[in-house]
């Protein structure tokens, strides 16, 4: 299934379509990256509700010293004497393209952040190893003055995010390894005018290798037709099941536990419905 088909039936693969993009406002500022997502656990299933941009987030993606490290400097050089992470509820984001667009209210509150998390991104996330934050500037017209506190968008230290999710161990009820997540898709069941809404996770893909989801090749065959049957060797051993069987997630420990017997597939392979 590629990408456009995807969201043509509303669902989005959220590492290919929405983590590291670029966060655009109304008159396409850039506003920084989606760092990772917010999610909530509800009687609906696992929901992404909210955008995570800037170092702090970043930071606990990261993980390790460096992240411990980058949510220091965050927390001393802020403002705010007890800073938090700002969280952006989906309903203002209004378009997904090669970019993630976002209402005028969210773009104010991003931009409220932004010289704090432009001088971070620059001359502290840039240089860690593997970091993506480096990116061009150029075109934040980010001159704030004042700020505003704002207390109901904030994350929670302990909230489950999408980056507790990927690399996480998939196994059966038995102890059958199945593979690390690589990739998680949800549907806009809440799409209402411009708004996105909420996201209800609806598939994980699982893998042993990583390399092509490195090079987009998850969700769709990506490139030559060399290369597509390389990667499709390579990544014969993925799989695509349906959240709807999920037994349980360990968020300490990363892990999803499904049933025995569970149905998988192919991310390549459709359904009928799918087609």
């Amino acid at each position: 299934m590629n990408g456009a088909a995807d969201l043509a039936q509303g669902r989005i693969p959220l590492v290919l379509r929405l983590l590291d993009h670029q966060i655009v406002g109304a008159e396409d500022e850039l506003l920084g990256n989606v760092d990772d997502l917010e999610l909530a656990e509800t009687d609906r299933g696992l929901l992404v509700v909210g955008l995570l941009s800037g170092p702090a987030a970043l930071a606990v993606r990261h993980g390790g010293r460096s992240g411990h490290w980058l949510a220091a400097i965050w927390r001393r050089l802020h403002p705010d004497h007890h800073p938090h992470v700002l969280s952006i509820p989906m309903a203002h984001v209004t378009a997904l393209d090669s970019a993630v667009h976002v209402s005028r209210y969210a773009q104010r509150v991003l931009e409220q952040e932004a010289g704090l998390e432009l001088w971070l991104r620059r001359y502290v996330v840039s240089r860690l190893p593997g970091a993506r934050g480096g990116g061009d500037d150029r075109q934040h017209n980010a001159v704030i003055t004042s700020r505003e506190r704002h207390e109901e968008l904030a994350c929670a230290d302990d909230a489950p995010r999408l980056s507790r999710l990927l690399g996480a161990e998939v196994r059966t009820r038995s102890g059958e390894v199945l593979g690390t997540v690589i990739e998680l898709t949800a549907e806009a069941f809440e799409r209402r005018g411009l708004e996105l809404g909420r996201l209800r996770l609806v598939e994980v893909v699982c893998s042993r290798r990583h390399l092509g989801q490195d090079l987009g090749y998850t969700m769709a065959p990506q490139g030559p037709a060399l290369v597509r049957g390389i990667l499709r060797r390579w990544h014969s051993g993925d799989r695509r099941l349906s959240l709807d069987d999920l037994v349980h997630v360990d968020w300490r420990e990363q892990t999803l536990t499904f049933p025995d017997g569970v149905t998988a597939r192919h991310p390549h392979e459709r359904l009928p419905q799918e087609r």
